[in-house]
């Protein structure tokens, strides 16, 4: 058998034997895209804990990013408000249920407890100097007397609001079981809440659990199914279609209107307090202008008695002036009258 003739594969490029690929050579591979430079937050992000050192995990709390958000202004610090934002990412879709619940529990809660403050719907900052870790709570209440400088912006600092009373959870379309664990761990084991309340409306399910010795354990109803918090002094009672009532100590639920009424009750002693702090503002202000106008009458009173002391002293050297004026006069009429003695007269005396 002849043997075939070795043919170069530069042979076969030059008959068009060989297929070639026109946009990758063949001598070289593909070089891959060129990377985006890293934003200043996506830098620091890199370094920053995605777990807490109790063993929290904060994944499903941090902002999605986007690597076209706009930079904070320079000289903003982890200690400036301006580095929490509220987090429109993560808003809850709210349910008919869920929003009736947690809007009744932020009416009802202030009736027996009017001093803690209650926050519906708040995100909390769970951890200083990280904006990225921050949940939403649906109801949280905190140990009076309580003074949050982010109230406004519908946010909570948690390292600033102190004791951490009360927290309430409910199951509903975004508030998945998956978010809720996760909640549950934060809220025990990072933010130290001394009671958290998960309600399923669906399931007509409620659960409440009680912080001891760092760690929740499950609260027991009473005969009549009832939930007891320490921290409010109130119990929860499952009713009709999942909704949940607060019960007084006395047994009896506190009704819708009774929330009602109390939220009047509330405005309108805020606005009583806002009246009161007008009032002595304004009574300051009218003490700080009479004590003014008072200065300016002691100033004015003083101008005039130096204006007065002024007329007496020019009074007083314009008579020396006259009086010094009279005396030389009298001493000159003196010396004029009493000349020299003539010589006849001195002579004839003699004789």
């Amino acid at each position: 058998m002849e043997a075939l003739p070795l043919i170069a594969a530069s042979d076969l490029l030059a008959q068009g034997s060989l297929p070639v690929t026109p946009s990758v050579p063949l001598h070289e591979p593909p070089s891959p895209p060129a990377a985006a430079p890293l934003r200043a937050r996506e830098i620091r992000a890199e370094s920053e804990p995605t777990t807490h050192a109790a063993g929290v995990s904060y994944a499903l709390f941090r902002r999605k990013r986007d690597p076209h958000a706009p930079l904070r202004p320079s000289g903003v610090t982890p200690q400036d408000a301006a580095w929490y934002p509220l987090r429109e990412d993560l808003s809850e879709v709210e349910g008919p249920i869920h929003a009736r619940i947690t809007s009744y529990f932020h009416e009802a809660i202030p009736i027996l407890q009017p001093t803690c403050g209650v926050e519906r719907a708040v995100g909390v900052y769970l951890q200083e100097g990280d904006d990225e870790a921050c949940l939403e709570a649906d109801i949280l209440v905190t140990q009076p007397p309580y003074a949050n400088p982010d109230k406004e912006e519908q946010v909570i600092r948690a390292w600033l609001v102190g004791r951490l009373l009360f927290a309430c959870e409910v199951v509903s379309g975004s508030n998945t079981r998956v978010h809720l664990e996760a909640k549950q761990r934060v809220y025990e084991r990072t933010l130290r809440v001394e009671e958290y309340l998960e309600i399923d409306p669906q399931r007509r399910r409620m659960v409440l659990y009680r912080l001891a010795e760092g760690k929740y354990g499950k609260v027991d109803p009473d005969a009549a199914g009832r939930l007891w918090s320490r921290s409010l002094g109130v119990g929860f009672e499952m009713g009709e279609r999942g909704f949940v009532w607060m019960v007084k100590p006395d047994g009896r639920r506190i009704q819708r209107h009774q929330a009602d009424h109390a939220r009047a009750e509330a405005e309108y002693r805020r606005a009583e307090a806002e009246h009161q702090r007008a009032e002595a503002e304004h009574q300051e202000v009218t003490s700080t202008r009479q004590q003014l106008d008072a200065e300016r009458q002691r100033a004015e009173s003083a101008e005039q008695q130096l204006e007065a002391e002024k007329a007496r002293a020019e009074a007083a050297l314009e008579e020396l002036a006259r009086m010094q004026a009279r005396l030389a006069l009298l001493l000159g009429e003196a010396l004029a009258s009493s000349g020299p003695e003539s010589p006849s007269g001195t002579s004839g005396g003699d004789s």
